[in-house]
């Protein structure tokens, strides 16, 4: 599995980058980039490892941490990037917060779920295991988020590893718990699978 970004020249038209096996898209309808400009697009998995996200109280990683860019490109209307995310999407349970990081590699909370107004430069629509968020400015994202009280649940996905073949009939199991995304179980998977045990 490749960890190199989707890499596209975006023309007029509406376009579409996919991570399909990761559950992550970059829509860009037309003239979201203004006629004569070109821009090499680009979207990407960060993996959470890598990046520094600070955390506050107990807030937690709620989805993945995308990359699309270039940052500081100007868009004439908003790009849709879909992600995947690993909560119940009542916001009766959760303080969800949108972050960006910006060129300094700072993360700041650009958005808090459910406050927001469609004519701020951030809109999230949420839906039961996805994220859309509407956006003019490319960047850095990941979705933070805080139970709000005993309600509140994040989907976990349990994976079990074992070799597949063993001369005795003691194996050797791994049980992994993961947060219950495709990028997450994906990577993992794939990161298990080439490692040694």
């Amino acid at each position: 599995m490749s960890r190199s970004p989707t890499h596209s020249q975006a023309p007029p038209l509406l376009f579409l980058l996919l991570l399909f096996a990761l559950g992550i898209s970059l829509l860009i309808p037309p003239e979201a980039i203004p006629r004569g400009k070109i821009y090499e697009i680009y979207l990407t998995v960060q993996r959470k490892e890598d990046l520094r996200l600070p955390m506050a109280g107990c807030q937690t990683l709620l989805s993945p941490i995308v990359s699309c860019g270039p940052p500081g490109v100007v868009l004439s209307r908003p790009v849709i990037l879909s992600m995947d995310h690993c909560f119940d999407a009542c916001l009766d349970n959760w303080a969800v917060r949108l972050k960006k990081q910006n060129y300094e590699g700072a993360w700041e909370d650009v958005l808090l779920m459910g406050e927001e107004l469609v004519s701020e430069p951030y809109y999230c629509q949420l839906e039961a295991e996805t994220c859309r968020l509407f956006t003019e400015q490319l960047g850095t994202f990941a979705l933070v988020g805080e139970s709000l009280h005993m309600g509140a649940a994040k989907r976990l996905r349990l994976v079990l590893f074992s070799d597949a073949y063993c001369s005795t009939l003691e194996y050797n199991i791994r049980v992994y718990c993961m947060d219950d995304t495709q990028d997450v179980f994906k990577v993992s998977c794939y990161l298990l699978s080439v490692s040694s045990y």
